[in-house]
């Protein structure tokens, strides 16, 4: 394809979007990490591997996409970006998770120098154990940029979706991580109940994470090996998500309550508690 892409954030997530762009003959990619070796890795790919920010930004490159972890570093990344003066007609997509006031600020940043910022979010989908994820785009920006960006956003995920307005991608992101850590929280206080009912965790994790009652929030409870980095991330997420809910005037006592007793799990998991606690009920 005749896009020049620019990618920055090599971690987890953004290691595999690259992975997948590597599949598709884009006329230039061009990656940078501020880890050395996470951008080490893809140095017989045939991407360009950048030194810095600004080299991603001298690359006059079509659309960069950003995959760094929180609020401030996307802010970090982007006036980064906008110091080496992006031509006109620049797209930046922001996959990470951040508050859609974030990226609605940037833009308007952005939007000075004539550089369309948008929301990419990107959410491994629901899944059966062992099997592939689906990979879902939430796209939030006006039609236009979506056209343009299509076949970038088709690369990354297996599905896309034009959610709406700029901001609008990174809530329904929010809102669909919040149902995953809420169901995190359900499923701590069912096995509470089993445990208290004499039912084997190891038992009860076999059978809730492939019976008609799994979910994607149960196997990332169970997914111990992870549980300290989704203790971090999540909890992010989870301040993100009540803070756009309850702006929006909805009830958030509910939800606040089980996405904490969810990452109490998490943490209890990450510390190598193993079983439930009382602490945690």
């Amino acid at each position: 394809m005749t896009m020049r892409i620019g990618f920055i954030g090599l971690g987890r997530l953004g290691a595999q979007l690259v992975d997948r762009l590597l599949e598709i003959e884009f006329e230039a990619l061009t990656l940078y990490d501020i880890d050395e070796k996470a951008t080490a890795r893809y140095r017989d790919t045939g991407a360009t591997l950048a030194r810095s920010v600004g080299e991603v930004a001298s690359g006059a490159l079509d659309l960069i996409g950003i995959c760094v972890q929180d609020d401030a570093q996307v802010e970090e990344v982007v006036a980064a970006l906008l110091a080496e003066s992006l031509p006109a007609g620049t797209i930046i997509a922001v996959h990470a998770t951040v508050h859609p006031a974030t990226c609605r600020r940037l833009a308007a940043d952005t939007a000075a120098v004539g550089v369309n910022l948008v929301d990419a979010a990107i959410s491994n989908g629901g899944r059966t154990p062992g099997a592939t994820p689906t990979r879902v785009v939430l796209f939030g920006g006006d039609g236009a940029t979506f056209r343009r960006c299509r076949p970038y956003l088709e690369g990354l995920g297996d599905v896309v979706e034009h959610v709406g307005e700029l901001g609008s991608g990174q809530v329904l992101k929010l809102l669909n991580n919040l149902l995953m850590i809420l169901n995190m929280g359900t499923t701590d206080t069912v096995m509470r109940c089993g445990k208290q009912l004499g039912i084997a965790e190891d038992v009860m994790t076999r059978s809730l994470s492939t019976g008609s009652g799994s979910s994607q929030g149960i196997r990332t409870l169970l997914g111990s090996e992870r549980a300290a980095h989704n203790d971090i991330v999540l909890g992010k997420d989870l301040r993100l998500a009540l803070d756009v809910v309850a702006a929006g005037g909805c009830e958030t006592g509910p939800m606040q309550l089980a996405g904490e007793a969810a990452l109490l799990a998490l943490a209890e998991r990450a510390a190598g508690a193993g079983a439930p606690t009382a602490a945690s009920s």
